[in-house]
């Protein structure tokens, strides 16, 4: 298996250093005889590391010997040492173009020239040599990669400034991999067929840091050291920039692809995912949508790119979807997905859409089109469906009257979601299977509490004021709120739902405040489980004197992994917080006081048990200015909501005394059977 070595500049296939020999290297490099220490023969090198510092010279590791009291360096420690002189052909005194020809050469050139001999002809370099032998090699710079030190490795100019056409060379050549900046120069071309050099790159597999998919978060980390020393930085350092992110068109065949496949559907259906928010494309999905028909569902991350109330918006959609949508999809012969992932909870573990439905996918991921073997429009969303929608002209679905009476049954739906009360009555029961040990109404009994989970979220939904913003992360709230939330205005949606990290509430909630500002309020649905993993952001939004509004919704249960275990044939594991009796943890439901806790921080706090208590809190709250505020929401537990078409694959045993357990796996087995393959 052939190896690729990394180095700070430039990378060099090991199994060249041990094909050529110590001498013919020297000889390449114009090393003198006398300068070259045979290797040592002990183990086999594997890999050349070229490393190329900036002003390495003998001057400069003399002065390292001095400053270290004539001690030994890392040089004097190599057990092989050379030197090589790096003046130009026509001047003491040489530029990085020149010694950069002659470390990657071994010939002199004129200063300015890079990888040519003085009369311009090509010099080739050492690395060019190995890449013939057929041996990987790269180049990583903390420059940019059409530097005259790298450039010498793989370019061959008459003027070191030819950054286009050094470029050009670069998309050219044959280097495994290539780390360093230098996309402006890449995005120009001197090529006669305009071909950009970015283009080509691309083309051979190479990813731009500025591409849209492929961007993301990234950690900086210095030493310590470094950390306290200062730097006297010019001041050319601090001028603006601006990086734009380039909107990635799609291509003339593949969006004739996408209307051929379009135009043969009757009953398509589009997907509304987070690519839609990203790339800015809230009108032109709308329009599309409405140009030709073509009812909605929503993912996590789309909702609230458009109006919930629009008559063609279902929803959301898959495992924590809603009647509507998952209704509509079940029998959709073609599912149009733009800047969705098709996650296993959009998808319902691929089990909600059939396997002669369709899939035409719009996504700036390679990946991510692909997915569901949908016909793929690499593509910004706000670039491609305006020309797809072009293509399309005359077209429209063939629904009638489904879409509307499918909404209208969840707008029912969510009404009585919106009023379930609590009743201790012997008949009574909750939304969630509750074979566990009669948990709400034993809940309602030991914290003195009679409100619903899906009563309160519907409640907080309707005060809320045009404009706030509404985030959550983990547990069985994200579920309820793909479902039943209705936003207050465009974007004021924001669900951590790609990894459901528990903890994430209440920072995310501080985070959106310092983004929108204190001309509109932020609040965090949050369950006691998340909220015990990780609230210590309270503290900073106290000392910052920010207003979040967290909707503590405690259960005393980690409730979504209760229902889990429950509706999977199990016994309820370590899921609920109650003391512990004779038979476990079994005991009393505990009473935890977090309204209290939030005081504690310096908080606004109120303690709610009933919708009246509520409503009066969620009023004075709005009063509150400069510090956090938590309502501690007692909530009965399995009183969340559930199924409406949906399925989600999660791992059931095979093997089991309990006939609850052998029932679950048949289940599974039986949507298994039912999903799609690919």
């Amino acid at each position: 298996m052939k190896k690729i070595v990394i180095t700070m500049l430039v990378l060099l296939s090991a199994a060249y250093a041990v094909g050529i020999g110590g001498g013919e290297v020297a000889r390449k490099l114009d090393l003198r005889p006398s300068q070259i220490v045979p290797a040592a023969d002990t183990l086999p090198v594997r890999n050349l590391i070229y490393l190329i510092g900036d002003g390495m010279g003998l001057s400069h590791v003399s002065m390292l010997m001095l400053e270290e009291g004539y001690g030994t360096t890392a040089f004097d420690r190599a057990q092989n040492i050379a030197l090589i002189t790096t003046y130009s052909a026509n001047n003491r005194v040489t530029d990085s173009a020149a010694a950069g020809t002659a470390l990657a050469t071994g010939h002199k050139t004129g200063n300015g020239m890079l990888g040519v001999l003085p009369d311009s002809t090509a010099a080739e370099s050492i690395m060019a040599d190995a890449i013939r032998a057929g041996m990987p090699a790269g180049i990583v710079v903390t420059s940019t990669l059409q530097h005259a030190t790298p450039g010498a490795f793989y370019a061959h100019v008459p003027y070191r400034r030819q950054y286009q056409r050094i470029s050009d060379q670069l998309a050219g050549s044959d280097l495994t991999v290539a780390f360093g900046g230098g996309l402006k120069y890449a995005e120009a071309s001197e090529r006669e067929d305009g071909v950009p050099g970015i283009e080509r790159l691309r083309d051979r597999g190479f990813r731009v840091l500025t591409d849209p998919a492929n961007t993301g978060a990234v950690c900086v980390a210095m030493p310590q050291d470094v950390e306290g020393e200062a730097y006297d930085y010019p001041v050319s350092f601090f001028a603006k920039r601006v990086w734009r992110l380039e909107r990635r068109p799609a291509t003339e065949a593949a969006l004739a692809d996408a209307a051929e496949a379009i135009r043969k559907a009757k009953r398509p259906m589009m997907i509304c995912g987070g690519g839609v928010r990203y790339s800015e494309a809230h009108a032109e999905f709308l329009h599309f949508a409405e140009t030709f028909g073509i009812p909605y569902g929503e993912t996590q991350a789309g909702k609230s790119a458009t109006d919930w109330l629009h008559p063609l918006n279902l929803g959301g959609v898959g495992t924590t979807g809603c009647s509507a949508a998952n209704e509509i999809a079940r029998k959709a012969d073609l599912v149009i997905g733009v800047g969705t992932r098709y996650t296993d909870f959009t998808s319902a573990s691929k089990w909600l859409f059939k396997d002669t439905c369709k899939f035409v996918n719009i996504n700036v991921s390679e990946f991510q089109s692909l997915k569901m073997e949908a016909v793929p429009v690499v593509a910004d969303a706000k670039e491609a469906l305006p020309r797809l929608e072009k293509l399309l002209e005359g077209y429209q679905t063939a629904y009638k009257d489904e879409v509307k009476v499918a909404k209208e049954k969840w707008i029912d739906e969510l009404n009585r979601l919106d009023h379930i009360t609590f009743s201790d009555k012997k008949s009574w029961k909750p939304e969630i299977n509750d074979a566990n040990a009669d948990s709400a109404k034993r809940f309602a009994q030991d914290v003195n509490a009679q409100l619903t989970q899906t009563s309160a979220l519907g409640a907080i939904n309707a005060m809320m004021s045009e404009g706030d913003v509404a985030i959550g992360a983990a547990g069985s709230l994200p579920g309820d709120m793909q479902r039943m939330w209705r936003p207050t205005g465009v974007d004021t949606y924001n669900m951590e739902y790609g990894y459901s990290t528990m903890g994430y509430e209440v920072a995310g909630a501080l985070g959106v405040k310092l983004a929108i500002g204190d001309k509109r309020e932020v609040y965090a649905m949050c369950g006691d489980g998340s909220f015990n993993m990780l609230h210590g952001e309270l503290i900073t939004a106290c000392q910052e004197h920010k207003k979040v509004n967290i909707c503590l919704f405690d259960n005393a249960s980690f409730g979504c992994i209760n229902n889990l275990q429950v509706g999977h044939g199990n016994v309820t594991l370590c899921t609920e917080l109650r003391y512990r009796n004779k038979e476990g943890l079994f005991g009393d439901f505990m009473d935890i006081d977090y309204a209290k806790v939030a005081e504690a921080y310096g908080c606004k706090a109120y303690h709610v048990r009933t919708m009246e208590e509520l409503v009066a809190a969620f009023e004075d709250a709005k009063k509150v200015k400069n510090r956090p505020v938590l309502f501690d929401i007692k909530v009965l537990p399995k009183t969340m909501t559930d199924g409406y078409g949906s399925w989600w694959r999660v791992g059931d045993t095979e093997v089991s005394e309990r006939p609850e357990n052998l029932a679950a796996y048949q289940d599974h087995l039986d949507h298994v059977r039912d999903a799609r393959k690919y």
